[in-house]
C-alpha cells in the first residue's frame, strides 16, 4: 500500500514537472523560465539531501524542506496554469525551453530513485509526518 502511495505521489510530481517544463525561455512562454529554473534548483537540493540522508531524521528534513519550497512555487504554477491552459495536455516541452527541459528530465529520473530511499524509513513518525506535508504540497 505504501509503495502504491509513493508511486501515486511520484506520478503527480512527474505531471507537475512536465507541466512546468512546457514553458520556455523567450517567445510565448518566456515568463516560465524563472519558474522552471527555480524548480530545478529546489529539486537538485532535494535530490542531494536525499542522496546524503543516512537516517530517518535526514530523510524527513529533506522531504519537509522540499515540500516547503513547492508550497512557495505552487501559487506561481497555478497562475501559469490559468494563463496557459494549453500546457496541461502537452507531452513535450516547446523547443524554446532548451537545456532547462533536458535538465528537468534528468532530475526527474534521479528524483524517482531517491524517493525509493524514503520508503526505507516509511514507518518512522517524523518521515510519516514529512510525507503528509509532501502530499499536501503536491495536491
Amino acid at each position: 500500500m505504501k509503495a502504491l502511495k509513493w508511486i501515486s505521489l511520484l506520478s503527480l510530481a512527474v505531471f507537475m514537472v512536465g507541466f512546468i517544463a512546457c514553458g520556455g525561455g523567450g517567445g510565448k512562454y518566456s515568463d516560465l523560465k524563472p519558474l522552471v529554473k527555480k524548480y530545478n534548483q529546489e529539486t537538485e537540493k532535494f535530490i542531494s539531501a536525499m542522496e546524503n540522508a543516512d537516517n530517518a531524521k535526514k530523510v524527513a528534513a529533506a522531504l519537509t524542506e522540499f515540500s516547503q519550497a513547492m508550497k512557495q512555487l505552487k501559487p506561481k504554477m497555478e497562475k501559469i496554469e490559468e494563463k496557459y491552459p494549453e500546457l496541461k495536455g502537452m507531452s513535450d516541452p516547446p523547443p524554446e525551453l532548451g537545456e532547462d527541459a533536458k535538465k528537468m528530465g534528468e532530475l526527474m529520473t534521479k528524483m524517482g530513485t531517491v524517493m525509493m530511499k524514503a520508503m526505507q524509513y516509511a514507518d518512522d513518525p517524523e518521515v510519516k509526518k514529512a510525507q503528509e506535508e509532501f502530499e499536501k504540497a503536491f495536491k
